[in-house]
């Protein structure tokens, strides 16, 4: 499916706005100086690499075009997407898995009862720039939490939608915005494999989840290069409600 290049245009600016802003010069190594995290570190390279790619191509300063068929996934350990389906969005999720506690038993573990995720359109960046979108979730976690009115951290990525659970416990993406309407999908748990990482959530395969009065856009969704989102390992010296913040990408495939 092909989209408007200009979200993706506009991501390489804004992350060069942002380094530039940091430093009179785009020499990374005269940025390091500043008191940069690994993973925003790794990130303003990569970004000032790409750029200079960019700048040196025949066409600059159109921006290129953005088909994210062929989009690279790394799914880990979970099983592919179904025949028949095609990769159609791609977001990155900022937000927090909750959990409630029992503060009357200290070995009691902590039981999760949904999660809440604003979602932001990523899609030519997994296109274009896969290197980029595997560096933004670890960067995501280490800014606040956006409002609906804000872009997403450093690279002020556009709304695509929400993600939470319904009051039936199903996970619910709505991805429908002042941006454009994606669409929407409720889904349940297909697959899942432990994150690189055992202090980040799960990687997850999902596939659609019937609910009344709701046709569902997409048949599965995938949650991969998680940040975050573990509970503590019991509930002592805990609230009955815990918020666990957490960064991911969200990858949507639908029926050709």
């Amino acid at each position: 499916m092909l989209f408007t290049t200009i979200p993706a245009f506009t991501f390489l600016l804004t992350s060069l706005a942002t380094l530039s802003a940091a430093a009179p010069t785009l020499d990374v190594r005269q940025v390091n100086a500043r008191s940069w995290s690994e993973p925003e570190e790794k990130y303003y390279h990569a970004v000032g690499d790409r750029v200079a790619r960019f700048v040196r191509t025949a066409n600059f300063p159109a921006p290129p075009a953005c088909n994210i068929e062929n989009a690279p996934m790394n799914r880990g350990a979970l099983p592919p997407p179904s025949p028949g389906l095609v990769l159609s969005h791609v977001v990155v999720g900022r937000g927090t898995q909750n959990f409630t506690c029992d503060t009357t038993n200290a070995s009691a573990i902590p039981v999760q009862v949904g999660a809440v995720a604003t979602l932001f359109n990523s899609s030519c960046i997994a296109g274009l720039y896969p290197e980029l979108l595997s560096l933004m979730p670890p960067v995501a976690i280490r800014h606040a939490k956006p409002a609906d009115a804000d872009g997403l951290a450093p690279s002020n990525l556009w709304l695509s939608g929400h993600h939470f659970f319904t009051a039936g416990g199903v996970p619910f993406f709505s991805l429908n915005s002042r941006n454009g309407d994606y669409g929407q999908v409720g889904c349940k748990k297909d697959g899942a494999t432990p994150a690189p990482d055992p202090k980040n959530v799960p990687w997850l395969k999902m596939s659609t989840a019937h609910l009344d009065g709701i046709e569902a856009t997409y048949s599965e969704v995938y949650r991969l290069n998680t940040v975050g989102g573990q509970p503590p390992e019991t509930c002592a010296g805990q609230k009955d409600h815990i918020e666990v913040e957490y960064a991911a990408e969200y990858w949507f495939w639908k029926s050709k």
